[in-house]
């Protein structure tokens, strides 16, 4: 059997010296990012790899540090459906997702910003000025999403990019309770198989609650709510897109996404519907997380990052 080393009597334990975490960084640092860069090999290294090739034709040159971003996010497509797009202000996002969508496509393509309503001029001016061959429409109702239904192309027959204010995609009509209640009673029936509401516990739930928020029977799935004739007619495009144009898109970029991080706010919502009818979807915002798990926990099911 082997005999344990003998430690000589000088000698300390690795950890003897060591009072705070940041002696122990400064300590084994370097061996813990030798060990962190071996395990975790990068897609695309700056510093020994060229950008993107396509990117010289761009009609701005972007800077190394952006046309770097840009080659990133493009090897990292080829693995993720989704990616985050993270920088401050002033970094140029927007001209790093006009130029990711020159790289990842060198023929046809339609892409869908949808971004907050004051940006949108923005947005169309920026890739207008980037991307060659380009073509720039915005939607601003769902009129706009039949006229592009009604060309019958699922796949780009020419380079488009279709922009959509958050405000504008979410839109929806107006709706109210369909509930049915007896004389003099609260509860709940449903219009169409007469089953009394209940919640999962079985407490009786009153007419008042079905005013909140969209439910469906307990007993048939029969919705019980209905669109409301006294208020605006109007449809989501978010939700026209998410039924009748899915698949159409071949990137769906959401600015600004640290705002749509609400777990049952319209425009998070808006943003899974268009999210779920593109092929990838690339999401820009300079402050991601705010220090707890829920400002990330429903952007990522929402975006489909694995």
């Amino acid at each position: 059997p082997h005999k344990p080393t003998s430690r000589s009597a000088n000698s300390a334990p690795p950890l003897a010296d060591v009072d705070s975490l940041d002696d122990y960084l400064l300590r084994f640092g370097p061996v813990l990012g030798r060990r962190l860069v071996d395990a975790h090999r990068p897609l695309y290294d700056p510093q020994t790899e060229a950008p993107h090739p396509r990117l010289s034709s761009l009609l701005r040159t972007p800077y190394r540090a952006q046309a770097d971003t840009i080659t990133a996010l493009a090897r990292a497509f080829a693995h993720h459906r989704g990616c985050f797009l993270i920088g401050e202000l002033g970094t140029g996002k927007t001209l790093m997702a006009a130029g990711l969508m020159h790289a990842l496509f060198p023929g046809p393509f339609r892409a869908l910003v949808m971004c907050p309503g004051h940006l949108v001029r923005k947005w169309r001016r920026e890739i207008l000025t980037t991307l060659p061959d380009v073509t720039v429409e915005t939607i601003s109702s769902v009129a706009d999403c039949l006229r592009l239904e009604a060309r019958g192309g699922w796949r780009a027959r020419r380079r488009e990019v279709w922009l959509v204010s958050r405000d504008r995609a979410k839109l929806s009509f107006a709706w109210r309770p369909a509930v049915l209640t007896r004389p003099g009673q609260s509860l709940g029936l449903c219009p169409r198989c007469g089953a009394p509401q209940v919640d999962r516990h079985g407490t009786p739930l009153g007419r008042d609650h079905f005013e909140r928020s969209k439910r469906k029977c307990v007993a048939c799935r029969e919705p019980l709510w209905e669109a409301d004739r006294s208020g605006p007619r109007r449809y989501a495009p978010a939700e026209f897109i998410g039924r009748r144009l899915s698949g159409w898109f071949d990137l769906f970029v959401a600015d600004e996404t640290h705002e749509l991080k609400g777990a049952s706010t319209a425009q998070g919502n808006a943003l899974g519907r268009l999210a779920s009818a593109a092929r990838r979807t690339l999401t820009l915002t300079g402050t991601l997380a705010g220090g707890y798990a829920s400002n990330l926990q429903h952007l990522i099911a929402r975006i489909g990052i694995e």
